[in-house]
């Protein structure tokens, strides 16, 4: 303790000399390194709430059995296994989605063991933290060392990445099992399909529902690794990539895809010129 206070001491004394005019008591440094502290703590608390509260909405509002996506999903998978020639486009579906969460899995688990590799270099974790020591708004202690190592934030984003990895293993297996169900379901209009259609068609279509929310929610854990990693260098970074993802993710998924309500009415629009086209 008397070699901290000691430490502030003389850290007050190079400040007075570098600024005469101000006077900066011991009890003064303590204050500036508390005031750091609860920032960089709020800063913590809102991003992840802003960023958090907005992914589990999404989430729960795109697999909620009344919403969009859902029974538009619960709609393709009827279609796929109430037509033969729609067969062949539900299995173009199902390679697609596999095929994209491999990749992105593979990412993910290679971006795990990276963090691995940084967190066991003593060097590396040195420079991060020197790198986030020098931005405004961090807390560090008494020996000028962030409170919030890089190596705990590291440690953070191995284990987002894991999980994002694990979300998107579990997809590429619930989709797998979907395709071999998907082609065993098929009506072909005789007694035999319709009796295996009726008995196993609602087990698919959960079956195909899981393994859309499996990618969803890890395309959203993912996206979290982004300000945790950026952390890594201040708080600051933390704080304007959360609220402009936030933003982005709020664009991308109320504006940039076109409501369900608006493309049937466009069709019907469509249907009903038919009609008249049909009459005149």
């Amino acid at each position: 303790m008397r070699l901290a206070n000691f430490k502030l001491v003389i850290e007050s004394a190079q400040i007075a000399n570098r600024y005469p005019n101000i006077i900066i008591t011991n009890a003064d440094a303590l204050r500036m390194g508390t005031t750091n502290i609860a920032a960089e703590v709020s800063i913590l608390v809102v991003s992840f709430t802003l960023l958090g509260s907005y992914i589990l909405y999404s989430f729960w509002n795109s697999n909620r059995k009344s919403g969009r996506n859902h029974m538009l999903r619960e709609r393709w998978n009827k279609e796929i296994t109430t037509s033969k020639p729609e067969i062949i486009l539900g299995v173009q579906t199902h390679r697609n989605m596999i095929l994209g969460a491999s990749f992105l899995a593979t990412a993910m688990v290679t971006s795990a063991i990276w963090f691995v590799n940084l967190i066991m270099d003593p060097n590396g974790l040195q420079y991060l933290d020197q790198l986030a020591a020098s931005s405004a708004l961090t807390a560090v202690n008494d020996q000028d060392q962030p409170i919030f190592a890089s190596q705990d934030k590291l440690y953070a984003c191995m284990i987002i990445a894991f999980l994002a990895f694990f979300f998107m293993a579990q997809n590429i297996r619930l989709m797998v099992h979907a395709g071999y169900y998907i082609r065993a379901i098929c009506l072909y209009d005789n007694p035999e399909a319709k009796q295996i259609h009726e008995m196993y068609f609602q087990d698919v279509t959960e079956l195909t529902l899981r393994a859309f929310s499996f990618f969803m929610a890890g395309l959203r854990v993912f996206y979290i690794l982004i300000p945790v990693l950026l952390w890594v260098f201040g708080p600051i970074y933390l704080l304007v990539v959360s609220v402009v993802l936030t933003g982005l993710l709020i664009y991308s998924d109320m504006y940039s895809i076109p409501s369900f309500s608006f493309v049937h009415k466009n069709t019907s629009d469509v249907e009903q010129g038919e009609r008249k086209d049909e009459h005149a």
